[in-house]
């Protein structure tokens, strides 16, 4: 049976969670549903909007959560009108006219109550959608199949971002009965844009891809004086999610630390939620597919 995919997102700061939307599109998954969450989920939305118009596909979008549950905001440098933080990747003159709709926790509530144990949540934000989900209405949440996340670090003692940005609904998710298959920063960290990489991207003529490409060379500019390159956690996720032979995974037992020094780290714990984590990744492989499913000629048929 095709997995039936919703995909929750934070589209629209790092451009990893961009080219996660455009690979599942080229794929032509079985994406029923975006919700987006953190700081400015509404212009998050009109960026997910964006390209999904531009890979021509109809697919819900709803705005979701602004605020984690107790973690204050990180990267609240500029505000919009609406005094909110304005998203890096979040293009006025091309998005301000994309619709979505409101309402991402009912959503994924009745979105998983519509197809019982066949919805996979592909969680590549911080948690605060999937927990209050969770909080409103646990059994419809646990209709959930499972939940692939990329957060955590499941070989040391360092927090990770989407985990960090609300350790709270991290705990909760973790929690919360639904199998967890989780990518770490310690695999994804490696999965990174080369200088053939990225020259390839920058050759790209479709249309479908130019914004990809636009929002990467913001990214670069942002962050030109780290002499970091785009690094692919959250594709490399997305893409195990169709294709787990990417990744090599382990069980083990692990918590999510809400307190002290370690907050926001998911530590190893005899007592903790027994889940699935990626130990090892195909890194080769899974820019081939880039490569291969970018190259393609556009079709409209979707």
């Amino acid at each position: 049976m095709e997995e039936k995919i919703l995909l929750d997102t934070d589209i629209g700061d790092d451009i990893d969670d961009a080219y996660a939307l455009g690979l599942l599109l080229a794929e032509k998954a079985n994406l029923i549903g975006i919700t987006t969450v953190y700081r400015n989920s509404i212009q998050r939305a009109k960026i997910a909007g964006k390209i999904l118009q531009l890979f021509h596909r109809r697919i819900p979008v709803y705005a979701g959560e602004d605020i984690p549950k107790k973690q204050p905001l990180f990267r609240f440098e500029c505000s919009d009108q609406g005094k909110k933080a304005v998203v890096p990747h979040y293009i006025s003159a091309e998005m301000a006219g994309v619709t979505f709709r409101r309402g991402a926790v009912d959503f994924i509530l009745r979105t998983l109550e519509k197809f019982p144990n066949r919805i996979t949540l592909l969680a590549i934000g911080p948690l605060t959608n999937l927990a209050r989900a969770y909080e409103k209405d646990p059994d419809a949440f646990r209709l959930a199949k499972k939940i692939m996340l990329m957060g955590g670090n499941y070989s040391e003692k360092e927090a990770e971002w989407n985990i960090l940005c609300d350790p709270e609904a991290a705990e909760r998710v973790f929690s919360s009965g639904v199998p967890i298959t989780a990518v770490g920063i310690d695999v994804t960290r490696n999965c990174t844009f080369d200088d053939a990489m990225l020259a390839f991207l920058r050759n790209l003529n479709e249309e479908r891809f130019r914004l990809l490409v636009r929002m990467t060379e913001i990214w670069i500019r942002q962050n030109r004086e780290k002499n970091q390159p785009p690094t692919m956690h959250d594709p490399l996720t997305a893409e195990a999610l169709l294709f787990p032979s990417l990744l090599q995974y382990r069980y083990g037992n692990f918590k999510v630390e809400t307190e002290g020094s370690l907050r926001g780290v998911t530590l190893p714990d005899s007592r903790g939620v027994k889940i699935k984590y990626a130990v090892q990744a195909n890194y080769g492989e899974f820019f081939n597919r880039i490569r291969k499913l970018f190259g393609k000629e556009e079709n409209h048929d979707g």
